[in-house]
């Protein structure tokens, strides 16, 4: 592995070689990479943080030293200097190939958030940025004086919550599972996603869209859903919007909404040959290839199961707006603890038990609340 010293520029460089050797066992090795270098472009500070870390983490003997660490084994002097080096307040980073705040490897079957979002990863606590409404432009008469077009900005932020995993287990499947300690990291990233397809859908720190998202349209009927409120929705949502639209709705309301256009009568669904449903629970589909798709008057359709699925008075079972106005912000880097004795509830006893620790900081909100309409019944 390079040098993980020197200035920024030569740690850029040493990382982008190191991803390129690197070997990724969650997915396949040219994705793996695209993913590591975009997080790269966006997330590098000029002291070279990640690029620092990604050296350090992808290392042979840091993946060794992580190996023993994990499995309570002791470390030669070579691993013990190489975990030293590694930034840690009581555990250790997962090695970048395994890491899900940077190999962004889940396929969103439950969590479309991550699809369609934008994501922002940083190296700091809290991810700000600049939004306007824009600039109103006008026709004058000749000579006339020109009105004053300033921009009104706001800032908006999303601060980073830590999350946390916990995952206990008996001294016996240690020892008679060798490669546990690599399927953690696994059962980790799907723990984090079950997390976030609730947390990005309903939570309140993390911000969720359908808690963001204030704009409401009221169904026609309370308590019920007709063909006329889908319409109602896109009709609401502000044009310069539509463009980049998407719904996101429980799969209970999109079922709802399919059983309006069972003929093609209320023509609510468009085939859409660019967009399907696959692996990766996107828009609806009519095949299992998922290369034929269909979109909601146009607009791509998305099931979320942190959405409610129970369609009564006052619930809000589906959004409709540009999920680039919804920002997700990761902080690189997840870490781990082992914990080598769980003691007993009744006493300070050991129960023949281990565990892993598991944290990492994300954050959600919605940047501006007028691109997104949700439906409330």
């Amino acid at each position: 592995m390079d040098n993980p010293h020197g200035g920024a520029e030569q740690l850029r460089d040493n990382a982008l070689r190191a991803i390129e050797r690197a070997h990724y066992p969650s997915m396949d090795a040219q994705t793996a990479q695209t993913n590591v270098e975009h997080v790269l472009n966006k997330a590098e500070d000029a002291n070279g943080t990640l690029s620092r870390r990604l050296l350090l983490t992808g290392s042979p003997t840091y993946a060794r030293a992580w190996q023993k660490y994990m499995t309570g084994q002791r470390f030669s002097s070579e691993e013990e200097r190489v975990m030293s080096l590694t930034t840690n307040s009581g555990g250790y980073g997962v090695p970048f190939q395994l890491d899900p705040t940077i190999i962004l490897s889940s396929d969103g079957g439950i969590n479309p958030f991550r699809q369609i979002a934008r994501i922002e990863q940083i190296n700091v606590d809290t991810w700000q940025g600049v939004s306007s409404a824009g600039v109103t432009a006008s026709f004058d008469s000749e000579l006339a004086e020109v009105s004053d077009d300033s921009m009104t900005l706001a800032q908006p932020s999303v601060s980073t919550e830590m999350a946390r995993a916990y995952v206990p287990f008996s001294i016996e499947v240690g020892m008679d599972y060798p490669g546990f300690a690599n399927e953690v990291a696994k059962a980790i990233s799907d723990s984090k996603d079950v997390l976030e397809s609730t947390q990005f859908a309903t939570g309140s720190t993390p911000q969720g869209i359908i808690t963001g998202a204030t704009g409401l349209v009221t169904a026609s009927t309370r308590g019920s859903i007709t063909s006329s409120d889908v319409y109602a929705m896109e009709a609401a949502l502000p044009p310069r919007f539509l463009q980049r639209a998407s719904w996101v709705a429980s799969r209970a309301a999109l079922q709802k909404f399919r059983q309006f256009d069972t003929a093609g009568g209320a023509q609510l669904w468009i085939q859409n040959l660019q967009y399907g449903l696959g692996r990766g629970g996107g828009p609806l589909a009519n095949g299992t290839d998922g290369r034929v798709g269909y979109a909601l008057l146009g607009w791509n359709a998305y099931a979320a199961s942190g959405i409610t699925s129970n369609l009564t008075t006052g619930t809000k079972p589906a959004v409709l707006g540009d999920f680039n106005q919804f920002l997700i912000a990761d902080r690189v880097g997840l870490s781990v603890e082992y914990i080598p004795h769980l003691l007993s509830t009744g006493g300070p006893f050991p129960r023949g038990g281990r565990a892993y620790f598991a944290y990492w900081r994300t954050g959600s909100g919605v940047l501006v609340t007028n691109a997104f309409r949700t439906f409330i019944l």
